[in-house]
């Protein structure tokens, strides 16, 4: 059996409660990346793409454009080909910038057969 420790030295905020839904599907061989956020305080996002799950770059951004306090809603198509499996999450960037927080990982994956695995 194998033991893993993991320590964390500073806060670590996942699955921040601004974040109201959070999804990825393929259209193709696309990502798409949608979420619904509440928006307060929130300057933007960062769609995060890795293909390990550990080690992430940046895809894109899109800017909120939502009311303090409302919901909306945001689309993301990756314009990187899915070619096995990907993964996605959000970097929600607030106004006070040491408050950033991350989304979950999702993943998508294109197989050779084309089927969509979620």
């Amino acid at each position: 059996t194998d033991i893993i420790t993991i320590a964390v030295s500073t806060p670590c905020f996942i699955l921040p409660a601004e974040l109201l839904q959070f999804n990825v599907r393929l259209n193709g061989t696309k990502a798409v990346v949608s979420w619904i956020s509440k928006e307060e305080g929130i300057t933007g996002y960062e769609i995060e793409r890795s293909y390990d799950g550990i080690q992430f770059t940046t895809a894109g951004f899109q800017p909120a454009t939502g009311v303090n306090g409302q919901n909306a809603s945001y689309s993301f198509t990756d314009p990187v080909d899915v070619s096995g499996k990907v993964y996605y999450r959000l970097k929600l960037i607030k106004i006070a910038q040491s408050e950033n927080k991350y989304s979950n990982i999702l993943s998508v994956a294109m197989h050779t057969d084309q089927k969509l695995e979620i």
